[in-house]
């Protein structure tokens, strides 16, 4: 599965996000989980249950080499490649991502010079997808 969002730093202060271009697809799987697709139809859902998941070592390590910075007004446009998810049978599906980043960053180390890290988590609008055979 292969699926694009975007960050839009609605904040005054530049943010630091999880980037996965940084971080590596499968670490920011740990953080993210991928999208969660839900089929209309059937009630079914569908997640990457299967996909290579790395954590990062030890458990609640995280290194700033993760993260990006958006300047404020901004955005942050990435795509994300995931396997795992099972063969999804053609049909309508609505689809959410909830973003989020380590949370284990000590409050004193949340603020940077020229930022601030954004620890989320939040969630994306529905959006439709359609899948065809």
């Amino acid at each position: 599965l292969s699926y694009t969002f975007e960050l839009r730093n609605d904040d005054s202060d530049a943010l630091y996000a999880l980037d996965p271009e940084l971080a590596g697809a499968a670490l920011f799987h740990f953080f993210v989980n991928g999208p969660l697709l839900l089929n209309e139809a059937e009630g079914q859902d569908y997640r990457a249950d299967a996909a290579e998941i790395v954590s990062p070592e030890p458990f609640d390590h995280w290194d700033p080499s993760w993260f990006s910075r958006i300047p404020p007004a901004q955005t942050m446009r990435r795509t994300v490649r995931l396997s795992g998810y099972p063969h999804l049978p053609p049909g309508t599906y609505r689809a959410r991502l909830r973003y989020a980043g380590p949370v284990n960053i000590r409050q004193e180390q949340r603020h940077l010079a020229d930022g601030r890290y954004w620890l989320g988590p939040v969630d994306s609008d529905l959006v439709s997808v359609t899948i065809d055979e």
